[in-house]
């Protein structure tokens, strides 16, 4: 008997499962180092992922079954059947059959983690950044405070805490003060604005409250709901944001409250410059506002007379310690993983015995890797390491 990993038609209720009917279902398992394609509208495929990871079903098939499945993915032709580690429901770690495509990929295909296993229909899922159990919420005003996302869960009976995925850059916009709400206060919108750009907060909400999110928003008559496009970590996705259907353009001032909740909702985790520039400068210039600015964080060994030793590494680490600056309460908001510190460490280390050769793959991936979670946790800029 032998173990085999399957991730499209194959899994059970698809149209190709029948194959597997005397196969011995094993449990939902994770195939990691793959990406998974939707290589035609109505089969996948997985190419070798760095990073990447798709879920499945692991099913324990003797050899006249997998003579069926090799003849089904045209083995040797369309895909190729090797050997790969699959991770169980339990963690536990095992070896299974994959079939791997050998054909062409397109970026436009690529289906995100969250959105397998494949299933028919799942680009569009992909596109418009709402799953069958969840949907992918861009927040930019209000709700960018994730103690407002918190009081609607508590309020909807749900007990878990809003999953937050991170920042996301909605580029060629801005913010802007044009809804006008009932008690004659403003409130935020995304507004075209070429060479601008507006930050928003990427949280994973369940389905079952998208009723509860449209009646907050006024959905459709107050605020549209769209899908955008944005960038999080470096990488594109959709997401679903609100925006103001009767827009007035010459702006409408907040009321403090509201305006206190979107401040201390970028305060979390926004950088300095964002929240001074299209938050507090903004209101203060177009409402004359006379909200102080928030101080910058100053590194106490920058010494602004001598040279700054400046690589991708350092550069990283000084920004970061500029972000985070002697407050813990952005670095629990922010929650970086046990993996990014791992990697710090190890940089740090390379860094410290002048190892740190970026000539080299590995250095130059956990360095980009690096500040693409930094970037993808607080949405600011990271430079990368070019490839060589």
């Amino acid at each position: 008997m032998k173990k085999i990993f399957v991730y499209g038609t194959l899994m059970k209720g698809l149209s190709n499962h029948y194959l597997l009917q005397e196969a011995k279902f094993i449990c939902p398992a994770t195939l990691n180092g793959y990406g998974l394609y939707c290589v035609t509208p109505d089969f996948p495929g997985i190419v070798p992922m760095h990073g990447a990871a798709v879920r499945g079903e692991v099913y324990e098939v003797n050899n006249k079954t997998l003579e069926h499945l090799d003849a089904l993915e045209a083995e040797g032709a369309l895909y190729v059947r090797q050997k790969a580690e699959c991770t169980l429901g339990d963690g536990t770690l095992i070896q299974a059959y994959v079939y791997v495509w050998r054909g062409k990929t397109s970026k436009n295909d690529f289906v995100p983690y969250d959105f397998t296993p494949w299933h028919p229909g799942v680009l569009n899922e992909v596109e418009t950044g709402i799953g069958k159990n969840f949907f992918y919420f861009f927040a930019y005003g209000r709700y960018c405070n994730v103690r407002e996302v918190k009081k609607l869960f508590s309020n909807s009976g749900v007990a878990a805490d809003p999953d937050i995925i991170g920042v996301g850059v909605y580029r060629n916009h801005k913010l802007a003060f044009t809804r006008k709400k009932n008690n004659g206060y403003g409130a935020l919108d995304l507004i075209p604005a070429d060479g601008d750009y507006v930050l928003g907060t990427i949280y994973r909400i369940p389905l079952d409250l998208l009723p509860v999110f449209n009646k907050k928003e006024g959905h459709p008559h107050c605020y549209t709901r769209k899908a955008i496009r944005v960038i999080c970590g470096g990488k594109p996705m959709m997401v679903q944001a609100y925006l103001v259907v009767d827009k007035h353009l010459e702006e409408v001032a907040p009321d403090q409250e509201y305006y206190g909740i979107v401040l201390q909702g970028m305060k979390d985790r926004y950088p300095v410059y964002f929240i001074n520039k299209y938050l507090i400068e903004h209101c203060n210039d177009k409402f004359s506002f006379n909200n102080p600015l928030l101080p910058e964080q100053l590194l106490y060994h920058y010494n602004l007379h001598n040279e700054y030793q400046d690589t991708y590494f350092s550069d990283l680490i000084r920004r970061l310690a500029i972000h985070l600056g002697d407050d813990n309460d952005i670095v629990e908001n922010i929650k970086p993983t046990p993996e990014m510190f791992r990697i710090l460490v190890k940089l740090t280390d390379m860094y410290i015995r002048g190892a740190l050769d970026y000539s080299h793959l590995i250095p130059r991936e956990l360095t980009n890797r690096l500040a693409a979670e930094f970037e993808r946790l607080t949405g600011l800029f990271m430079r990368r390491v070019p490839n060589h």
